[in-house]
């Protein structure tokens, strides 16, 4: 499997967040890291903290309690969308 990244795009989930997963350990590919070592943007907020960016049409959460914001994100891009057009 090849994963690629372009270097305007942000991710949010941190590692501080993924370690408290038993998963964690059997990650092919640890997310910030991968993003950090190709020249990425990555942003996040204090574990278990809301925290959302939106990137042009691309919208991002850190995990589960930024889930309200996101949603509120992405239909504020859908109902303007047409204003861009």
């Amino acid at each position: 499997m090849q994963a690629s990244l372009t270097s305007d795009v942000e991710w949010q989930i941190s590692n501080a967040e993924q370690v408290r997963f038993p998963y964690f350990c059997k990650l092919p590919l640890v997310i910030e890291d991968f993003i950090k070592d190709n020249s990425g943007r990555f942003s996040a907020s204090a574990p278990d903290s809301i925290h959302v960016v939106v990137d042009r049409n691309l919208v991002t959460g850190q995990n589960d309690s930024s889930a309200l914001l996101a949603v509120h994100s992405l239909v504020w891009l859908i109902s303007n969308a047409s204003v861009r057009l």
